[in-house]
């Protein structure tokens, strides 16, 4: 069975682990990427099997850390699902890659309703990693000042 189907199959079950809010504020910066996984998630020593666990829900729109069964002491994976209700929609789980914030990025600044200064703010929250409640924090005090 591929890493996919697997994957799919603890979504579908709701076999996966709650890790929402045990991570709150600012991302980690990259050094203290793993110290901050093992602290919430045991991600380096608890690894004897694949492990699935919710860290993101926005309704239908959900965000999961795989734990590899023994691939290596810190690899990590990160994938979406879609939701519809309470299944998945279209079977649409995968792991996001660069190409897709690409591609989302490019057609976000096509639409002549969305300001060009908001689109820069939300990049540079990215690239400051900072957590979604600042995030929506710096959204709303832009389109109150517009």
């Amino acid at each position: 069975m591929d890493h996919k189907t697997k994957v799919y199959e603890i979504i579908s079950q709701n076999r996966y682990e709650n890790g929402i809010g045990k991570i709150v504020g600012s991302l980690p910066t990259p050094d203290k990427v793993r110290e901050e996984m093992e602290k919430h998630f045991k991600a380096s020593t608890k690894r004897n099997s694949i492990r699935i666990i919710l860290v993101e829900d926005y309704g239908d729109y959900k965000i999961f850390l795989q734990i590899p069964d023994g691939k290596s002491k810190y690899d990590f994976y990160v994938w979406r699902a879609l939701f519809e209700g309470s299944k998945i929609k279209d079977d649409d789980i995968k792991v996001p890659m660069h190409n897709n914030l690409a591609e989302y990025y490019t057609k976000l600044k096509s639409k002549p309703e969305i300001e060009k200064d908001l689109i820069k703010a939300v990049i540079k929250l990215i690239i400051h990693r900072w957590d979604v409640p600042e995030i929506f924090h710096i959204i709303l005090i832009i389109l109150m000042w517009n």
